[in-house]
């Protein structure tokens, strides 16, 4: 036995990597050849080589430009994190509200019978009877049938390797993390850690050796040609077989459950109508029983969500072993490389869901992590961009996947939200590479950008039936589009419509140009056609006759749930509506997808009023207060303590401040969906009552499970803070400054 007084030398760790070669292989840590003017590791993965204080070479002009490693990031101020102890909700409060509210059936999928062209649908005005959504009752397609259109071996062979160098990137980034870090309180754990001592009702005490043996390579119950099968099942059917089909004891089916069965399976899709179809669920459990790494960062999340409502620390333990585990499960999944090009596909599919899944986490978890490895899964989920966009473009555009659909959607999801609410760029940010503008081009309507700079937004963005007739198809089966008798179809998913999508590319595209000719100000004509867009959508109504300033479906209106004539109604899914009853019992209907998309409307609106490179508005300007206005007018989720219904509502009240209160029967996970509006009022609102609803709103999240809310209590507190202390110090002051969200260039926004 060697003497514990031993001391040993430090290991020297030997360069992984050439000094002189390029920036990409010194990033995966891997050897370089240093061919110019684009070594072999760069040319075979279709990156942009590099070498420092050489000119960058770049010859396909499809090709994306990825950020520098080397940016440095602005120091985040450690934020004092927030638990409230809940009262815990009842576990279905939503679906139980729903089907006793519109007392009817989900709507039944009906087959259109599609045809090619942008009229390819039928005008419901001309319908005696229109159902909505129109959907395609058309049966999800096995992978076997995406991978039969892949051109070569060799293009999916490189698309599986640049997963592979993805994989090897984030298994060292976050173990150099855990290595670098002294204490045991954020970190991953590793093989040998004992777990900390807990009380004797805590369920956590699991290893992560309890793992070492679980079948990756485990066949699934239903072979994947039999997938439209599986899609008939409900998701307790499928959590049942995913437990089995892994050996799942407690804690760990427990968290499954929780996760796949209860209210916080809306985490993963806000606007899911039922607990029992919610689809993104249904859709992840199909992929569990044959992926070890997928389950494991699910059930880290579902950890890590109750951790948020609770503060438990068992959870908080269980959620970084869950972690653990997932990396060493996903490191074992690509440690070979498999024989067919169906495999590959499948490992490919398996790892984008995988990240995007862990982007949840760590966007759960910002306030808790250091910058460091925030900014390191930025460049993962660039990298996991890239591996989507390669792996679309060898498959057969006949047949998109529901996984490769599901995939595009989640990551344009990030894209929109970092690109439009983050000032740096957010969680996929990436410098842009195109062609110098022409100053004729600033009196131009539209910046002259060719859009496959773009190619996140365009290729998962434009999901209408005319611009992307198979993506729509998938995103159909889904269930995850409304077809109404708008301008535009409504994505679910989304929530907002396809119009709301072209003013979101607009905005992105002038600010990429705006960098492009480093311009401080963005040109009128640029400005208006934001506006144009965003007027065009604000106009649109998902339900026909919902009124816009509270979206109240009033009785007279065909989208109501009551209306009569039967034949002439149309039904929207059952997650389109809340229902609020009055001292009388009479039922009052608000349209959630309205709200949703008018609120992202009102959000970009009143960014473009403070923004100093758009109109740069003091946040006194009565057009900046009328916006603020608007936004709290539409928010009937929070009640006044002073209204005769507040008595009645007790036992359902979720949180209440001073003045204010929500209540479960209005509010739940579907506010998710507009937290981008509440961030931004608290930056510019006057009164101080503002200030109390705010915060009332992001503690409900916080009490549902929400973690990217906890940092913007703290942002909110500061804020407010900083007001009080100003009008203290100098009363007759009028203070006119947008004080920006403080959330770091590495903070992830929520995902």
């Amino acid at each position: 036995m060697k003497n514990s007084t031993t001391v040993t030398k430090p290991k020297i760790k030997k360069r992984k990597y050439s000094r002189k070669g390029c920036n990409e292989c010194k990033r995966r840590k891997i050897k370089c050849d240093e061919t110019a003017p684009a070594c072999n590791n760069c040319t075979r993965l279709n990156k942009t080589c590099v070498y420092e204080n050489k000119v960058e070479t770049q010859h396909d002009p499809l090709m994306l430009k990825l950020p520098s490693q080397d940016d440095n990031s602005l120091k985040e101020a450690n934020l004092n994190l927030k638990f409230y102890k809940p009262k815990t909700p009842k576990l279905t409060r939503k679906e139980e509200k729903i089907k006793k509210e519109t007392a009817r059936e989900p709507p039944s999928l009906q087959q259109n019978n599609f045809e090619d062209g942008p009229n390819a649908f039928t005008k419901l005005d001309s319908m005696d009877s229109s159902i909505l959504p129109m959907i395609t009752n058309v049966q999800p397609e096995a992978p076997s049938s995406i991978v039969s259109s892949i051109e070569t071996n060799h293009e999916m062979q490189t698309v599986f390797n640049e997963a592979s160098l993805l994989v090897n990137d984030i298994h060292h980034t976050l173990e150099d993390n855990d290595a670098a870090n002294n204490v045991h309180d954020y970190r991953l754990f590793p093989r040998t850690h004992t777990s900390p001592s807990l009380s004797s009702e805590d369920r956590a005490q699991f290893s992560i050796d309890d793992f070492v043996d679980l079948n990756d390579q485990a066949s699934p119950l239903r072979p994947w040609n039999k997938v439209a099968e599986i899609w008939e099942f409900l998701n307790s059917q499928l959590i049942e077989e995913c437990v089995n089909a892994n050996n799942l004891g407690e804690p760990h089916s427990g968290y499954l459950r929780t996760l796949t069965s209860t209210e916080l399976s809306y985490h993963m899709y806000p606007l899911a109508s039922l607990i029992e179809t919610n689809e993104v669920v249904k859709l992840l459990l199909m992929y569990l029983t044959e992926c070890p790494h997928l389950l494991f960062s699910l059930l880290a999340i579902s950890a890590t969500f109750q951790f948020n409502q609770t503060g438990r620390s068992s959870h908080d333990i269980a959620r970084q072993k869950y972690i653990g585990v997932c990396l060493r499960k996903l490191s074992d999944d690509f440690s070979e490389k498999p024989s067919s090009k169906l495999s590959q596909s499948f490992h490919v599919e398996k790892l984008l869901m995988t990240v995007l899944v862990l982007t949840t986490y760590f966007s759960a978890t910002t306030s808790q992590l250091n910058d460091t490895v925030l900014n390191s899964w930025k460049v993962h989920l660039r990298g996991a961009r890239d591996l989507l966009i390669n792996y679309s473009r060898i498959t057969k555009s006949e047949n998109v996947s529901l996984g490769l659909a599901l995939a595009k959607s989640w990551f344009f999801a990030l894209e929109s939200v970092a690109a439009v609410f983050s000032s740096v760029g957010g969680a996929t940010s990436k410098s842009f590479d195109g062609p110098p503008l022409d100053n004729d081009d600033l009196f131009g309507s539209f910046p002259n950008l060719p859009l496959d700079a773009n190619s996140v937004f365009v290729e998962s963005g434009f999901f209408e039936f005319h611009e992307n007739r198979h993506y729509h198809e998938s995103l159909s089966r889904l269930a995850m589009v409304v077809t109404s008798p708008t301008l535009s179809d409504f994505n679910i998913f989304w929530g907002y419509t396809a119009t709301c999508v072209k003013a979101i590319i607009c905005y992105t595209r002038v600010k990429d140009a705006m960098d492009l000719k480093c311009l401080q100000r963005a040109p009128m004509r640029w400005i208006a056609q934001i506006v144009s867009l965003l007027g065009q959508t604000g106009r649109e109504e998902v339900v026909p006759g919902v009124l816009p300033r509270n979206y109240v479906v009033p009785k007279t209106c065909r989208g109501h749930p009551d209306y009569e004539p039967l034949h002439q109604r149309y039904n929207f899914p059952p997650a389109c509506y809340a229902v609020e009853c009055d001292e009388n019992g009479e039922k009052t209907y608000y349209s959630w997808f309205d709200a949703s998309n008018q609120f992202h409307v009102d959000f970009l609106h009143l960014t473009l009023l403070v923004l100093p490179e758009f109109y740069g508005l003091p946040r006194t300007h009565p057009l900046v207060q009328e916006m603020v206005q608007r936004i709290f007018t539409g928010a009937f989720f929070l009640k006044e303590k002073l209204a005769p219904l507040y008595e009645r509502d007790r036992s359902e009240i979720i949180v209440e401040s001073d003045n204010y209160y929500l209540s479960l029967s209005t509010f739940d996970n579907r506010c998710i969906m507009i937290q981008s509006a509440f961030r931004l009022c608290a930056s510019v609102v006057l009164e101080e009552e503002y200030f109390e609803k705010i915060e009332l709103f992001f503690m409900g999240l916080v009490k549902l499970g929400n973690g990217s809310s906890l940092s913007a209590l703290d942002q909110v507190t500061r804020v407010k803070e900083i007001r009080r202390e100003r009008a203290q110090e100098n009363p007759d002051l009028i203070d006119e400054e947008v004080i920006e969200f403080e959330e770091g260039k590495a903070s992830i926004p929520f995902a």
